[in-house]
């Protein structure tokens, strides 16, 4: 997602996959290309993995995301976030639970 890749971001997930962000839920790779290929024109976003916490069936993802301003590079904000991932039988993301 931070190359904005979108065919390999929906290659890791199962057809009908669920994305998460609080009240809003995005459905399909179709879905996941189109978030991977969102890019603000003023700021660019960056989200590296901190920590993890396996469970059954799935992975916790502890994460900072970095927005910089394009322009200067400068951070404009950090903020921590969590990821719930669960997995399906065949290995690719079912669904992911962001907050």
């Amino acid at each position: 997602m931070n190359a904005h890749d979108a065919d390999t971001a929906a290659a890791l997930v199962e057809p009908d996959v669920e994305v998460v962000f609080g009240p809003q839920a995005f459905v399909g790779r179709d879905a996941v290309r189109e978030l991977a290929e969102q890019e603000h024109p003023e700021l660019v976003f960056e989200t590296l993995a901190i920590g993890f916490e396996a469970h059954p069936g799935g992975v916790d993802v502890a994460a900072r995301r970095v927005q910089r301003w394009r322009q200067t590079g400068e951070t404009a904000a950090e903020e921590e976030l969590q990821a719930r991932f669960s997995f399906g039988p065949d290995g690719l993301i079912r669904r992911v639970e962001l907050g």
